[in-house]
């Protein structure tokens, strides 16, 4: 919407200029009557004589125009009617034509210039520059002049020299009328055309919307001038190897050589500053002579001091417009002199603030340490500020930290204390440019001086800020080394903070994002383990209901087989009979066995909790485990340990961990550690053996119902998943892992498990 608004508007302004040229004054009857006439064969020379000589001063100017030394003529051309007999009126016509264009826009432009002086006290401030009108129509003169010339020594092109004559002295006609119409504005185009080395018409393009070649070929179209001048002012300045067809290409190219001349030898002013290209470069590729250049080079000063004068411009003669033109041409070389050189300082910098940078990058720059960054930009700063000891000040959430660097970027001191006096409250977390404000920096250097032990007055020093945006707020670098004698500007070190602040904001960034990593992995760790503790439990449920109605579906079918084949066994004498009875009842009574532990693992029931000693459980496990008689080697704390648990249930767990273990020891020996972690007060059970160890395949479905790697019918595959079962009701975990020494550990960790009149102190402890 913006976009198609602005384009609205450079429309309508481009509109309004094109009306402004359509109101300018016409050409004078003279000159309207004499372009009127097509050729000499339809001029009616004695009405022509009587027309022109009606306006004394016009006749004047006719007749010195007309003078061409080149010619040969020079004095004998007294009176119009001797020009038209001796020259022809196609001569007589371009002088016509020439002096009435010249005298309409200079006197518009005069008038122009009244009103705005009456205006000058209402009217916006000026430009910072004036189009110089003489020096463009001196200019002019010069490309009319070595146009006239170039034609008459190249004939093979068939350009009239009167014509090229009008063609030059016309060809930049859009620039006064631009600055008849918009003076103020013209003025910054030329200022802007000069700053950036730039002809004016790109920049009056970018202005206006419309640039001088539009302008002039409007007013050429109302003034009906000749097609081939309209061709010369719309495209004098195309490529010459370019140019549409159907223009006067020969008369394009013969004005564009002129041109090229006069703004090598400068005479005059332009309006143009872009490069000038060699007239004898122009010439060659316009087909022209190179003799024929020098040759007009020859001439050209004193044809154009001649016809100056008789325009009324400034009088100059050949010498001195000679001199006129070493002198701009001097003055033209000293402002590119002074550019280069201001562009070689500028380069300078930029190459000094580049290796910087480089230097930033090379030390370390790119480092997550926070440290080894600050020394890296330490290192950089001092390449291109100064060498000396330097050093940054950190300021973030309340805390100031003073770091000092040796020469190599190596951090040698750090200190840490209270803000500065009047900056306790500056907000350090928003902005880093706090220490660009007033007194701020004064007041960290006071700061750094009496957290180092020096004098201030002896030893003072510079504070400047590192970086810059909110990205890595409170970091500022201070600095005893002296500034040197081209300090760089604040331009040229916004680059090098950037580059600090990116890489700054970048280590923080990426430190952040490893913290948010390794928080994302715990966290889905704990995804995983409650999505699996909620599998677990949806199937606990499931299996409970299984088992619930399975334990009251079976367990009457199998206590009446298991009582008649009991009765069997004890009816039937010894034999086959009796055996076959006797298994009967022990399947009877092992599935009865099954269906009681999967009711147990999916429905234990609830905890009766006691305090109890830690001594008795493990003795009660190893009964159940090991039968009437058995024992482990147990390891307890001095003194004994007492936990808040269920006896039954807690014992039955450590059974079945005692079972297993027992079962994979070579030796039948298992070991039981109860320890406490002191780093968060955890109980901690250990059951070892001196076993083979855990499989991979044990490692992942060791907890599963129903998974063994005993051989077929040692085991159900329910103790571990019981054992799991009945600790994690008391709040605690069980894991496998290999032992220390070979074999497996069983591991029991529980938390709370404390008495309530004792928890506090364990806490403490």
């Amino acid at each position: 919407m913006a976009t198609g608004t602005n384009q609205n508007n450079a429309a309508h302004q481009v509109e309004l200029i094109l009306q402004s040229v359509d109101g300018l004054p016409t050409l004078t009857p003279v000159a309207t009557r004499v372009l009127a006439i097509g050729s000499s064969k339809d001029a009616n020379f004695p009405e022509l004589t009587r027309l022109i000589e009606s306006d004394p001063a016009l006749t004047t100017k006719i007749i010195g125009l007309c003078r061409r030394a080149a010619l040969g003529l020079g004095d004998r051309i007294t009176t119009v009617k001797r020009a038209l007999v001796m020259l022809g009126f196609d001569a007589v016509r371009a002088a016509v034509l020439s002096i009435s264009v010249y005298e309409l826009v200079s006197a518009e432009a005069a008038h122009r210039d009244e009103l705005l002086a009456e205006h000058a006290a209402s009217a916006a401030p000026g430009p910072a520059r004036m189009f110089d009108r003489i020096g463009f129509w001196m200019y002019s003169v010069g490309v009319a002049s070595a146009a006239e010339l170039l034609a008459s020594e190249n004939r093979k092109l068939h350009v009239k020299p009167e014509e090229a004559f009008v063609a030059g002295l016309l060809h930049g006609l859009g620039k006064p009328i631009l600055d008849m119409l918009l003076p103020r504005a013209y003025g910054r185009v030329l200022d802007l055309a000069e700053r950036r080395r730039r002809n004016s018409a790109p920049i009056e393009r970018e202005i206006f919307g419309i640039d001088h070649h539009a302008a002039a070929k409007r007013i050429a179209e109302r003034w009906g001038l000749p097609p081939a001048v309209r061709d010369v002012m719309w495209l004098y300045d195309h490529p010459l190897g370019a140019l549409p067809e159907g223009v006067a290409v020969d008369l394009v190219r013969v004005v564009a050589v002129a041109r090229a001349l006069c703004r090598e030898l400068h005479l005059g002013v332009s309006g143009d500053y872009g490069p000038i290209d060699p007239a004898a470069s122009v010439a060659e590729a316009a087909g022209l002579s190179r003799r024929s250049v020098e040759e007009t080079t020859r001439k050209l000063h004193s044809i154009v001091s001649e016809r100056s004068r008789v325009l009324g411009l400034d009088e100059h003669a050949p010498p001195e417009l000679l001199l006129h033109s070493i002198t701009e041409a001097n003055r033209s070389l000293a402002r590119i002199t002074r550019e280069l050189d201001e562009r070689a300082r500028e380069g300078k910098r930029v190459a000094e603030v580049l290796a910087s940078v480089v230097e930033f990058w090379r030390s370390g720059g790119g480092s997550d340490d926070p440290i080894l960054a600050l020394g890296a930009m330490v290192r950089s700063a001092s390449r291109l500020l100064g060498q000396g000891r330097w050093g940054s000040i950190l300021g973030r959430d309340g805390e100031w930290l003073l770091c000092l660097f040796d020469p190599h970027g190596e951090l040698t001191r750090m200190i840490s204390a209270e803000p500065p006096e009047g900056l306790a409250d500056v907000d350090l977390s928003h902005s880093a440019s706090w220490a660009d404000r007033p007194g701020v920096r004064s007041a960290l250097a006071r700061w750094a001086c009496e957290a180092l032990g020096l004098d201030a007055e002896a030893a003072p020093l510079r504070v400047m800020s590192a970086c810059e945006g909110d990205a890595v707020p409170g970091c500022v670098l201070i600095t005893d080394a002296p500034a040197p004698e081209e300090s760089p500007e604040e331009r040229h070190l916004a680059p090098l903070r950037a580059t600090w602040s990116a890489a700054m904001s970048a280590g923080a960034s990426r430190r952040s994002s490893e913290r948010l990593a390794e928080g994302l992995a715990d966290s889905n760790r704990a995804l995983a383990d409650a999505q699996a503790r909620l599998t677990e439990s949806e199937a606990m449920a499931k299996l409970g209901e299984m088992t619930a109605g399975a334990a009251h579906e079976m367990n009457n079918p199998l206590t009446v087989i298991r009582g008649r084949a009991q009765i069997l066994v004890d009816h039937l004498a010894d034999g086959p009979d009796r055996a076959t009875a006797s298994k009967i009842a022990a399947a009877a009574t092992d599935l009865s066995d099954l269906v009681t532990a999967l009711h147990q693992i999916s429905r234990p029931g609830d905890l009766t909790r006691a305090p109890s000693p830690m001594e008795t459980v493990v003795d009660l496990a190893a009964r159940i485990a090991l039968g009437p008689s058995g024992r482990v080697c147990l390891d307890l704390p001095p003194g004994g340990l007492v936990a808040n648990i269920d006896v039954d249930r807690l014992a039955r767990a450590m059974a079945e961990l005692i079972r297993n273990a027992r079962d994979w020891a070579p030796d039948g020996i298992v070991r039981v550690h109860v320890q406490i972690e002191p780093a968060d007060d955890r109980l901690v059970v250990r059951v070892e053996d001196d076993g083979p160890g855990l499989s991979s395949k044990a490692q992942r479905h060791a907890f599963d119902p129903f998974f063994s790697e005993r051989p077929a019918g040692r085991g159900r595959g329910l103790g571990l998943p019981l054992a799991r079962r009945l600790v994690e009701l008391h709040g605690g975990s069980i894991r496998l892992e290999p032992g220390e020494h070979g074999g497996t550990a069983a591991i029991i960790s529980l938390e709370g498990w404390r008495p309530e009149p004792n928890r506090e102190a364990g806490l403490a402890a």
